[in-house]
């Protein structure tokens, strides 16, 4: 088993979310994975204020909000308000947007939807 405290993070520099993505403002992002294998990634990622589009393709993602405010937008307009202790799960094929209002942390899962 591996624990993982707080205060033991490394996390990298945050680097901007790509151009083609950000609708508004300048957010950066990093990310600590936790673990890794074949079919799944575990891990946590922090945003900086800004709203961005996201596609999930290949992937189901389970995420756990720790800290942090802003919006998760789907293209058919379901708005799900993240804050602490919020949970979401974008399927294979979501599409929409981030709309941070506040640094948000997040710890996730990603697994692997397309056998390779």
């Amino acid at each position: 088993m591996t624990s993982f405290d707080d205060g033991d993070l490394a996390w990298p520099p945050p680097q901007p979310v790509p151009s083609e993505r950000v609708l508004s403002g300048d957010p950066h992002m990093s990310t600590v994975r936790h673990h890794q294998t074949e079919h799944a990634e575990f891990g946590r990622w922090t945003v900086t204020p800004g709203s961005f589009t996201t596609v999930r393709d290949g992937q189901d993602e389970y995420i756990y909000v720790i800290d942090g405010d802003g919006d998760l937008v789907s293209a058919d307009g379901v708005v799900t308000r993240l804050g602490p202790g919020v949970s979401a799960v974008l399927a294979d094929g979501w599409t929409g947007r981030w709309d941070i209002r506040t640094p948000l942390t997040k710890v996730y899962t990603l697994i692997n939807t397309v056998k390779r």
